[in-house]
């Protein structure tokens, strides 16, 4: 009774932990999220495993998972506001906000619980390569398990298994013709190159991050000029970069550009950002299409409707916006040779409009400042040679499977060893522990009946004895003899006798 309700007691337990923090996608109540990027360092980081639980309420600075319809997968980034039943999120390292707003049914849940790198090993234990040794194992510990089974509950049989797995592979090893412990060596050797290429391949990424520059040769000029009334500000009507423009005078400024280099299409943005990490790109010229390596353009920026575009996102997002709006002009340039996106970077407060680095940034030339992050497939090097990543990934599993279809085909077409009796399997087995003796000599002290041989040669190497060993009308009879203690076990070729042991042993002394 009292076991039964320990055995109730631990599954009880069970059910509770799993309950706890097992996978949500098994009935548990956590899911578990792995990050990529930069974009909640410093406290959270690329590869840490983040254990995410349902809460009642979500608030502003929870660190929170949601599905994201934009991304198409599960986000975590910290709340920034609430607002109409849609949460604002953004990453602690991002300068902007996200741009999905999900609603409270799109959450996954609050971070819980942070496991540093936690990811990189859970990936790792999920990759196939891993998964398909640890089934390996599982299946190589289930069968020697049910071959202990088996070999326990019989004592006596005519065919040996006693001597376990090893001796069988031994005896079908040697039995083999050259051609086939050729072949499955060969195919050993192909699986284990696949595992090794598995281990290689699966824990890098599949593609890699890097820049590249814009097309070289192009310059583009950069100037703003202002219209304003005659005051002791300026000394003319007409406020011109690198000095800066008095908001109080004027909140109209043209901003003009003059590119030389290939022709193509330019198109003109601004692009928004304040210290909260809102951001927004306002378009300031379609794209225009020109056929002389020289083209110049203008755009007007309107200072009052840029800064209340500003305020209108701080107010959604509920963070003051702070009293320092960055604006970048950039006129994108496509031309043959490339992408040229030259930036003009103005920093806008309520008093002025000022450059935000040295006049010399009114000059970029040669791509300068446009390099753009780009995605590649990442590669690995083997043997002096470059590999694709997700290449290597297939050809790995190729030879795995193709090593061990090789090995299991060979295992099923080739001849079987001989079978033995249990006593010859015992003589092969424990040779160098056997003392053949005939006729048996007496039996001193008292003689204990052990059930297995193995148990038998681990008593021999523990007295440092031999295994005294005599055969009689096919019985075998195997004694380790201690000073007062006999220990035998007797191995059966024929079925034992229904009542007494044959006549030619002496019965046991009690």
């Amino acid at each position: 009774m009292k076991a039964r309700l320990a055995t109730v007691g631990v599954i009880c337990s069970l059910a509770v932990a799993w309950l706890w923090v097992g996978p949500s996608q098994l009935g548990g109540g956590v899911t578990y999220v792995t990050t990529h990027g930069i974009s909640m360092q410093p406290g959270i980081h690329a590869g840490d495993l983040i254990m995410v639980r349902e809460a009642d309420t979500y608030g502003p600075g929870d660190a929170v998972a949601y599905d994201s319809g934009i991304l198409k997968t599960v986000v975590l980034h910290r709340i920034v506001s609430v607002e109409d039943g849609e949460y604002t999120f953004k990453g602690d390292n991002n300068s902007w906000l996200d741009p999905d707003h999900p609603t409270e049914d799109e959450l996954v849940g609050k971070q819980w619980f942070l496991i540093p790198q936690g990811g990189v090993w859970l990936d790792r234990i999920t990759s196939p390569p891993m998964l398909a040794a640890l089934a390996f194992l599982l299946l190589l510990a289930g069968s020697k398990k049910e071959a202990q089974t088996r070999r326990s509950r019989r004592k006596r049989r005519k065919v040996s298994q006693e001597a376990g797995g090893d001796f069988w592979l031994k005896s079908w090893w040697t039995g083999q013709s050259t051609g086939v412990r050729t072949t499955v060596s060969v195919a050993g050797a192909i699986a284990l190159l696949g595992i090794l290429l598995a281990l290689l391949s699966w824990t890098k990424p599949l593609t890699v991050q890097g820049t590249s520059a814009a097309a070289a040769g192009g310059k583009v000029e950069f100037a703003y000029s202002a219209a304003v009334p005659t005051s002791p500000a300026y000394q003319s009507r007409v406020a011109k970069s690198p000095d800066p423009i008095f908001r109080k005078l004027t909140n109209q400024v043209d901003v003009h550009y003059n590119y030389t280099g290939p022709p193509g299409t330019v198109e003109v943005v601004a692009q928004l950002s304040n210290p909260s990490g809102w951001h927004w790109t306002v378009p300031l010229a379609a794209p225009t299409s020109f056929e002389e390596p020289n083209h110049q353009g203008t755009v007007t920026l309107d200072l009052n409707a840029l800064a209340a575009r500003s305020q209108a996102g701080a107010k959604a997002s509920g963070i003051p916006a702070g009293d320092n709006l960055a604006i970048s002009v950039v006129p994108t340039i496509d031309t043959s040779a490339g992408r040229f996106e030259p930036a003009l970077k103005l920093n806008l407060t309520p008093l002025e409009l000022t450059l935000a680095d040295d006049p010399e940034t009114l000059i970029v030339t040669g791509g300068e400042g446009s390099k753009t992050v780009t995605t590649k497939a990442n590669s690995l090097a083997v043997l002096g040679m470059s590999i694709n990543v997700t290449l290597a990934r297939y050809v790995s599993l190729g030879l795995i499977v193709l090593g061990l279809a090789i090995a299991g085909a060979i295992l099923l077409m080739a001849p079987k060893p001989t079978q033995v009796s249990e006593a010859e399997s015992i003589r092969r087995r424990y040779a160098s522990l056997l003392l053949p003796v005939d006729p048996m000599p007496d039996l001193t002290g008292s003689v204990v009946e052990v059930p297995a041989i193995a148990d038998l040669a681990k008593l021999a190497r523990q007295y440092a004895l031999m295994i005294m060993h005599g055969s009689v009308g096919g019985i075998d009879t195997f004694v380790v003899q201690d000073e007062h203690v006999a220990y035998r076990f007797i191995s059966y070729t024929e079925p034992a006798p229904p009542t007494s042991a044959p006549v030619s042993l002496r019965p046991p002394v009690m």
